[in-house]
């Protein structure tokens, strides 16, 4: 099921992408600065998957003190908790590779 933000609920494929995210769902690592842990994924950039175009980051606790938690899947990753985007208002879920709007 796909739909925009103002349909409701919807599930969209997260799409991993090599070069900076630009449609919605479309997401990127990043690593991690010099100063921690060289050569790990310390998070992700995301398009909003409401359709919204918004942008958001993700960073993931196994390199920073608060962030979530990653199931280190890199091509269908599943973060917890929830993501919460400040600028639209979207909430929901990565899954399995899924944005999943929280019901």
């Amino acid at each position: 099921m796909t739909t925009s933000r103002s349909d409701g609920p919807m599930s969209i494929t997260a799409i991993r992408v090599e070069g900076k995210p630009v449609n919605r769902g479309e997401f990127q690592y990043y690593m991690a600065p010099p100063q921690f842990k060289k050569h790990e994924i310390a998070g992700l950039t995301f398009i909003c998957p409401c359709g919204c175009g918004g942008r958001g980051t993700l960073r993931f606790d196994t390199i920073y003190a608060t962030g979530w938690s990653w199931d280190g899947n890199v091509d269908k990753p599943t973060v917890v908790p929830s993501v919460k985007q400040l600028d639209c208002g979207w909430h929901g879920y990565l899954r399995h590779g899924r944005w999943e709007t929280k019901k």
